[in-house]
């Protein structure tokens, strides 16, 4: 296949994904270690024993142009700026997840120390959410984290009739089956590095750092980005105050 023909396709692909005739897509965007694997799990289970004919298509990962312009898909990215030139913030779904910020960077970067060290290069984190307030607000939905594991059914729920997919029948077998499919859903993320926590302590990457740390790392995220803190993460400041007072003199 030569450059030329190669460029014209991709061409072609960008223009079709802003066309009338393409159906909608919904982003799934999430930090890592966010909850990525068990949500997508769920909504691909539930979706995809549902009646609808038109459903959306989950896919865990997916690259945009190659989707079939007459479905209706569903897809994950961890990073907003390597999918934003593919969607439309007027017309696309924009899903969100927010796990505690201390959980999520800890987590994700080994220890609260590996954290403070590579703050900069996890602005990604905050990036996301700088992103959900540019979608259209009809369009959008923010979930927290910890709901999600508190409240399955609930949040699900929510989710679901968002995306306007939602059948009780589905979603109830689903709920019947839970433990069973979230023991699957646990196994086949050992695969990708297994959870710690396995959603069972919502706080136990913060009980493992020192309250100095903790400390810094909250500094951090309020002075770059305190916009997002004030809209989005100030509903953590009682869980983040309490993992302090579990740290303190550490």
């Amino acid at each position: 296949m030569s450059p030329r023909f190669k460029i014209c396709c991709f061409c072609l692909c960008i223009a079709s994904l802003f066309s009338a005739e393409r159906e909608p897509y919904a982003l799934f965007l999430t930090y890592p270690r966010s909850g990525r694997t068990w949500m997508t799990y769920c909504l691909k289970t539930i979706i995809d024993k549902g009646t609808n004919e038109n459903a959306w298509i989950v896919h865990p990962s997916v690259h945009p142009p190659y989707l079939d312009p007459e479905k209706k898909h569903f897809f994950h990215r961890h990073y907003e700026n390597r999918i934003s030139s593919f969607v439309n913030p007027k017309s696309d779904y924009l899903l969100v997840i927010v796990r505690n910020p201390i959980e999520s960077l800890v987590r994700h970067c080994g220890s609260a120390r590996n954290a403070i060290k590579q703050f900069r290069s996890q602005s990604h984190y905050f990036r996301n959410l700088q992103y959900f307030d540019k979608w259209k607000p009809k369009r959008r939905y923010l979930v927290y984290y910890e709901n999600f594991i508190r409240n399955p059914k609930q949040e699900l729920e929510k989710i679901l009739r968002f995306l306007d997919a939602f059948e009780e029948e589905s979603l109830d077998a689903f709920i019947e089956e839970f433990a069973q499919h979230k023991q699957a859903c646990l196994e086949q993320y050992e695969k990708n590095g297994g959870s710690r926590s396995r959603g069972e302590d919502l706080l136990f990457h913060s009980k493992n750092c020192s309250q100095k740390e903790l400390s810094k790392l909250v500094s951090l995220m309020k002075k770059h980005y305190p916009t997002v803190w004030k809209n989005y993460l100030s509903v953590y400041d009682d869980v983040i105050t309490e993992s302090l007072s579990i740290n303190e003199g550490s």
